[in-house]
């Protein structure tokens, strides 16, 4: 099943892979969602990587200790939330 925009909703728990809690949707664009996570700076993830999404928590396919590794501290330029 393929994620985007309509599916993902601010307030939404974002969890890694085995459930490790990474933070909240803030908001979204048509590429990416802004996830704030207290303490470490949000990222910008895009919705590729959603594995599942069970009521108001959306799992992703990347484990919680690769998430920095992946370069989401900035959207891309055509990929910036409104």
């Amino acid at each position: 099943m393929t994620f985007g925009r309509m599916q993902v909703q601010s307030g939404m728990e974002v969890v890694g892979t085995g459930g490790k809690p990474l933070g909240r949707v803030a908001e979204g664009s048509d590429d990416v969602f802004r996830v704030v996570r207290p303490g470490l700076g949000d990222i910008y993830v895009p919705y590729d990587v959603i594995r599942a999404m069970l009521g108001d928590q959306i799992v992703l396919d990347v484990p919680p200790d690769e998430i920095d590794a992946r370069g989401w501290v900035s959207p891309p330029a055509e990929g910036r939330p409104e």
